[in-house]
């Protein structure tokens, strides 16, 4: 079994601050265990496999976005009328 990650190992994988990890497990984004006590003083430890599997969902995730639709031009609606 591999160690598990802290928050700050993590932002350092995603280039992110680590405050972001935070939120995202806070939001339940991405999945870890509160080893700490309690609500108070919270120490989050982060499975490589979730870490991996979060990186997947964002992957695809932006793979199904839509591309920016070309903007018409004001010129082009008065051609119409």
């Amino acid at each position: 079994m591999e160690p598990m990650l802290t928050a700050q190992e993590v932002a350092e994988h995603l280039r992110i601050n680590v405050d972001e990890v935070r939120r995202m497990l806070n939001r339940g984004e991405l999945r870890g265990v509160n080893v700490g006590r309690g609500n108070m003083k919270p120490r989050w430890r982060i499975e490589p496999a979730a870490l991996e599997q979060f990186k997947q969902r964002m992957t695809i995730d932006r793979s199904n976005q839509r591309a920016p639709r070309p903007r018409k031009r004001v010129k082009d609606y008065l051609e119409i009328l």
